[in-house]
């Protein structure tokens, strides 16, 4: 143990120092992967910062362009209206209209031969009448853009900057004078948003000449954005950068990745540390969970080896329910399907009977023959009936335990099975329920004390249900034979009432003439003796025909052809009908086809008798290439064939005996016109596959 320690230690020192070693490593790809990051921050940051100065640059071009628009205006009136007598008139009210809206416009102002003549508005004081105008006159277009100086009205001490614009007004080609217009920058930099940029940029603007003219002049030295800004024949620039300064600005951001990832890179280092060190231990575990597994396995297999015979002896046991209807064989069968799985010493199923249990099986190495049938009543042993009442198994880990149990089950054992229990060492009672109900209890011993574990309990428990079940199914199968037996009496007593009893009864008559006839007049005993003849012959069809629907067997006997004139004799005496019946050579073809015929002729008989009303039968038997076909007609009154009659179960058996054999079944009919019965079954010959 303290060599594993001593090597544990070793090899944990081994791991710490390699996680040294390997932090050692990432941490300059670390930082790599910090500036890295950082230089995408500004990068991404540069990006918004140029879409937001360019947004304001435009607008601020935008807005100056708006304001010379209005000198091109005054312009274009100049020139139209310069040789008009009433050109002052005109002049006030277009230039007033010109510098309404126009923020930021201080003046503007018409020179005629380049001397101040007109300025608007009128009280702007900064400008003498009559003064020469500055103007550059050599360029046609607005030229001479300035930036200037405005003195603010009533404050003399302080100035904005503004810009003045020029523009030559042409008579013909000869210069007529000179148009100008100031605008403060002023309310242009709030129009287009550059000074009301707020905390977040800081905004300059430059000229061609690389004065700045606005804002603060170190702005272009820290790498600012730019942008262009074109006011006509000149080019401004407009600078722009965080207000905190470029690192300050991604300081936020940058920080928390820094920390983010230092701390997933010792993080990181300590995860493999902590997994080399579980390494050497997940081996030693890993090869003990593979034993584990392996017992495991092998347990799983003995078990799933078990299970399956289980389910092997249930499905056995269910297949022989259904098979074998005898009580008493089927209850030792399932005794022997259960001896392979619980190996038990002696076994016993007890069937309750009012207030008694009878064994009606018993296997075991203590078995007597006089075990089978012996009762003894339930009423004594209460605590044991009431568990079993309830569907619970009592298990008794010793025949001779001092316990109330135990000494309810002695007083209903005599000696000799108290003697057979001696030897036991546990036993199990299992009740046999039915739907709720107790139907009996199966009763199993053996010799350890502890044999019967929760498993073995339970599968005696479903083999119980088996056997709960077989004994419902015997009863019900005696009930249905039982039944069977009565209905074929009750039907046997009718036909023979029908039918045998009328023709003995005219033979009694006819007999009685007879002899009353012989000691009048012999002569006429001709008559009552053919009568009596008669009588007998259609009693003895009648007699045939009965024993023939007892023994369907004598079919394959005797041959369908004498069955079904059989069976027309029999309607023919009975019913005094007039029957016409050709039904050829005897067929060559299986007994389930000639049983299936003479069903269904036989019915299509019984419903002529019973609902036709007919005086006349037509019945044939016909043989094709590949089938047979039986036809039966009558002139009765007919029905509606195409009409469903529910509780008639009759055609519906004819129809499925025809569709079993593959046949089609046709049956045609009109009220008041009799029904024709055609059937056609395919077949082979016997001797002909």
């Amino acid at each position: 143990m303290r060599t594993s320690y001593s090597r544990g230690s070793a090899a944990s020192g081994r791991i710490r120092l390699a996680g040294l070693l390997l932090f050692l490593i990432l941490l300059p790809l670390w930082w790599t992967a910090t500036r890295t990051y950082q230089n995408l921050l500004l990068t991404e940051q540069r990006a918004e910062i140029q879409d937001t100065v360019f947004a304001h640059g435009y607008a601020l071009s935008s807005a100056i362009t708006r304001r010379l628009i209005r000198l091109q205006g005054l312009s274009a009136f100049v020139h139209a209206e310069m040789d008009n007598p009433g050109f002052e008139a005109k002049l006030d009210p277009f230039v007033t209209q010109l510098l309404e809206g126009a923020t930021g416009a201080r003046y503007m102002l018409v020179a005629p031969g380049g001397v101040v003549q007109y300025v608007y508005p009128r009280n702007y004081d900064d400008i003498q009448l009559g003064s020469v105008a500055k103007g550059d006159s050599t360029f046609p277009g607005i030229s001479l853009l300035q930036l200037v100086e405005f003195i603010n009205p009533g404050s003399p001490a302080s100035s904005e900057t503004g810009i003045v614009t020029w523009k030559t007004v042409y008579e013909g080609e000869r210069k007529w004078g000179l148009v100008s217009m100031g605008v403060s920058l002023g309310p242009l930099m709030s129009e287009s948003g550059v000074s009301s940029i707020g905390d977040q940029l800081q905004l300059a603007l430059r000229d061609n000449e690389g004065r700045v003219f606005w804002g603060d002049a170190t702005i272009f030295t820290d790498s600012p954005v730019m942008v262009s800004i074109d006011v006509q024949d000149e080019t401004w620039s407009l600078a722009g950068i965080p207000a905190i300064g470029w690192v300050a600005s991604v300081q936020r951001p940058f920080r928390v990745f820094q920390g983010v990832s230092f701390l997933v890179l010792v993080l990181f280092v300590a995860l493999v540390v902590t997994v080399a060190n579980r390494q050497a231990q997940l081996a030693g575990a890993v090869a003990q969970r593979t034993q584990e597994l392996l017992t495991a396995q092998l347990e799983l297999e003995r078990r799933v080896a078990e299970r399956t015979h289980q389910l092997t002896m249930l499905l056995t046991i269910s297949a022989n329910i259904t098979s074998e209807l005898g009580l008493r064989p089927l209850l030792r069968l399932i005794l022997d399907e259960l001896q392979k799985t619980v190996e038990y010493v002696n076994a016993t199923i007890m069937e309750l009977d009012g207030d008694m249990l009878v064994h009606v099986a018993f296997q075991g190495h203590n078995f007597q023959e006089d075990t089978v049938g012996r009762r003894f009543p339930v009423n004594s042993q209460e605590p044991v009936w009431e568990m079993l009442a309830a569907g619970r198994p009592y298990i008794s880990r010793h025949v001779l335990d001092e316990t109330p149990m135990i000494d309810a089950i002695k007083q209903v054992m005599d000696e000799d099975w108290l003697r057979v229990g001696m030897c036991i060492g546990a036993w199990l009672l299992v009740p046999l329920r039915l739907k709720e109900r107790l139907v009996g209890v199966l009763a199993l011993h053996h010799d350890q004390e502890v044999y019967f574990s929760d498993d073995r309990v339970q599968l005696v428990m479903t083999i119980a249900s088996q056997a709960a079940i077989a004994i419902e199914n015997a009863h019900l199968y005696e009930q249905a034979h039982e039944l069977a037996g009565l209905r074929e009496r009750q039907k046997l007593a009718r036909d023979l009432h029908d039918s045998v009893s009328q023709a003995l009864y005219g033979i009694s008559l006819g007999a009685r003439t007879a002899r009353l006839l012989l000691e009048r007049d012999p002569g006429e005993l001709v008559e009552p003796l053919d009568y009596i003849l008669s009588m007998a012959e259609a009693g003895l069809s009648e007699m045939r025909a009965l024993v023939f629907e007892l023994r369907p067997e004598s079919l394959e006997r005797e041959g369908l052809v004498a069955a079904l004139s059989k069976q027309t004799a029999a309607i023919k005496a009975r019913h005094q009908l007039d029957v016409v019946a050709n039904f050829g050579d005897e067929p060559d073809v299986p007994l389930e086809i000639k049983e299936a015929l003479y069903r269904i002729s036989q019915e299509a008989l019984n419903n002529i008798v019973k609902h036709a009303r007919a005086t006349r039968i037509l019945a044939s038997l016909s043989r094709m290439s590949d089938s047979l076909v039986l036809v039966i007609e009558d002139n009765g009154r007919g029905f509606d064939a195409r009409k469903d009659y529910p509780g008639h179960l009759g055609m519906r058996s004819m129809q499925e005996r025809s569709e079993r054999l593959g046949g089609r079944l046709t049956i045609d009919s009109v009220p008041d016109q009799g029904t024709r019965l055609r059937l056609q079954v395919p077949y082979q010959d016997v001797g002909h596959p």
